[in-house]
């Protein structure tokens, strides 16, 4: 087993330093931890991007940076979130920042088009 292809994306937009922007969690809630507004729209945007039907890499595995704590971004599991659930799929969390190596071989163990929001 190994990918076709290994797509890595950074994840949507944060809050901004001044708290200008806020972050905020899936029901609206403020939550510096989460994606702006805008990092949500963009994530959004991904759906229509990858699963445009002339689009020869839609996803088959999602994979994100685990929040291990109240204190860790969220932001690129929700980067992913919409895509995932227009895939019908589930984006794995099994490793943490400072798992990257962990992370690279569980990659080249997968099958099909990977794509990583770190």
């Amino acid at each position: 087993m190994s990918p076709s292809k290994i797509m890595i994306i950074r994840h949507g937009e944060k809050p901004s330093k001044d708290h200008a922007i806020q972050g905020v969690d899936p029901t609206g809630a403020a939550d510096p931890e989460s994606l702006s507004v805008r990092g949500w729209q963009r994530a959004g945007a991904l759906v229509h991007f990858f699963l445009d039907p002339g689009r020869e890499s839609k996803p088959t595995a999602l994979f994100a940076a685990a929040s291990r704590s109240a204190e860790s971004s969220k932001r690129a599991v929700q980067t992913l979130s919409p895509l995932a659930e227009a895939l019908d799929d589930n984006v794995q969390q099994d490793f943490a920042v400072s798992q990257e190596r962990q992370l690279a071989a569980k990659v080249l163990q997968t099958d099909g088009v990977v794509m990583i929001a770190w």
